[in-house]
């Protein structure tokens, strides 16, 4: 097949060469389509009841993403897009995960209809892992929301509202890839429980290469699926050799390990953010499935037999570094490129963050979570460092071990703070999630953290100071 691709390459080569220049060349491609599949948003859930001293609309853009709008009667000018996360598959087939998500209603809804602030959400028109697509729908919803509000309460018309953003998993994905893409579009933004895309496709590889090298001395199978590893990932026979995988860490994996299972936790550790409040709380209640099932959300990029990791660079330890195999990104399944806001064609895959941000953006961060885990915000903050950009980030942690697993009053806080920010260009109070020492402090995430976490037992001792 390589030959004949091979080939057919140099026929076209041929062809232009003996064409001259009387026909110009077609641009290059930097990415790939997304297979289309019939995704439909349920428009009968899409009506929302307006709070007090507001209106709602809801309705669907030219696209096919459905949106909400809540607008208070003393707005104030700005906008707020809030971005959800959370993906499915659609089986064309078996007709599940076809139904596209309602969207998301801020935590901190009633503090932003108080402050006189509209805020605005998409479904999105396709669920899987489309940042760039999701980044365009973000864009059309407030297209429809300027059409509606043209004028700022002082009515000057030329005069446009600020737009902030905020987004929490898929969502903190995608707005963290938006103000890179659109940065004229938003005043700041806040991204929640995320980071780059492939950073935590690789980490969820990782967690499934590991276990499996722990497992391969014991397991003539599990060796055989290592030495046979390739992309899109076997699932089914990483879930069939599940009870191998979870038998060599544990008699009751997570509950009980052995020593094989105590050093996969350091390793989990490692890849997931370091020593730090409420990580063995967060292991011992999620990562079971992680091991063998979590490579399956690679089907939601829809890459094919593209690689959109890269692990070549990652230490599993000396004896287990030999028995993984190594990839690196496929450049068009972790594109760099531009997009614009009408582009329809090359748009799929894992968007690789420059860092590159000209507003700013907060990251808040669970400390124990391992969804995506505080060494992907760890990931962004290099990221953003080596684009020279780091007075424009601010990082904050809580402490909790459940995904996105923040209160109102936490998102409430961070996003008065970051209007504040903007307003008047004082970089307010983070957390250097980078420093291993302070990650490690038993009083970590105390700073932002607010009542209402029933996950951790040492709040009221260490926090309430």
């Amino acid at each position: 097949m390589k030959r004949m691709r091979g080939a057919i390459a140099a026929i076209v080569t041929l062809l232009a060469t003996l064409a001259g220049r009387a026909m110009a060349a077609e641009p290059a491609t930097t990415g790939f389509e997304l297979r289309p599949l019939p995704y439909f948003v349920d428009q009968a859930a899409l009506p929302i009841e307006a709070l007090p001293g507001a209106r709602t609309s809801w309705g669907m853009t030219a696209r096919g993403s459905g949106y909400r709008i809540e607008f208070p009667d003393n707005w104030n000018g700005d906008l707020l897009v809030m971005l959800r996360g959370g993906g499915s598959i659609c089986d064309v087939q078996a007709k599940t995960g076809c139904r596209i998500n309602d969207p998301l209603t801020p935590l901190n809804r009633a503090r932003l209809i108080a402050g006189g602030y509209a805020w605005a959400a998409p479904t999105y028109r396709d669920n899987r892992v489309a940042i760039e697509t999701h980044a365009q729908d973000v864009l059309d919803v407030v297209d429809l929301f300027r059409k509606a509000h043209p004028n700022r309460p002082d009515g000057k018309a030329k005069r446009e509202g600020r737009v902030f953003l905020m987004g929490f998993s898929m969502g903190g994905n995608t707005t963290m890839a938006a103000v890179e893409l659109f940065p004229k579009m938003f005043a700041g933004a806040i991204a929640g429980c995320s980071g780059d895309t492939s950073f935590q496709s690789t980490y969820y590889f990782n967690l499934n290469l590991a276990a499996a090298a722990l497992a391969a001395p014991g397991s003539p199978d599990i060796a055989a699926y290592l030495k046979h590893f390739g992309m899109p990932p076997d699932l089914a026979a990483s879930k069939r050799l599940g009870p191998q995988f979870l038998a060599a860490l544990g008699p009751d994996f997570p509950r009980r390990t052995n020593a094989t299972g105590d050093r996969y936790r350091e390793i989990v550790k490692r890849f997931s953010g370091g020593a730090r409040p409420l990580f063995d709380a967060a292991f011992n209640k999620s990562i079971g499935p992680m091991v063998t099932d979590y490579i399956g959300l690679a089907d939601a990029v829809d890459s094919g037999p593209r690689s959109i990791i890269d692990n070549t660079r990652t230490d599993y330890g000396a004896d287990l570094n030999p028995l993984v195999p190594r990839f690196s990104c496929d450049p068009k399944a972790c594109p760099t490129r531009p997009v614009t806001q009408d582009q329809g064609h090359d748009l799929g895959g894992n968007r690789r963050l420059s860092g590159k941000i000209s507003v700013p953006v907060m990251t808040i961060e669970t400390t124990g979570e391992l969804t995506v885990p505080l060494s992907a915000g760890q990931d962004y903050a290099d990221r953003v460092e080596r684009a020279g950009r780091s007075k424009l980030l601010v990082q904050r942690a809580y402490r909790e071990i459940d995904h996105c697993g923040f209160n109102a009053d936490e998102v409430g806080e961070a996003f008065d703070d970051l209007v504040k920010w903007v307003d008047t260009g004082v970089k307010p109070e983070g957390d250097d999630i980078r420093d291993a020492a302070q990650v490690a402090a038993p009083d970590f995430g105390c700073k932002f953290t607010r009542d209402g976490h029933k996950n951790d037992p040492d709040y009221a001792q260490l926090c309430r100071k």
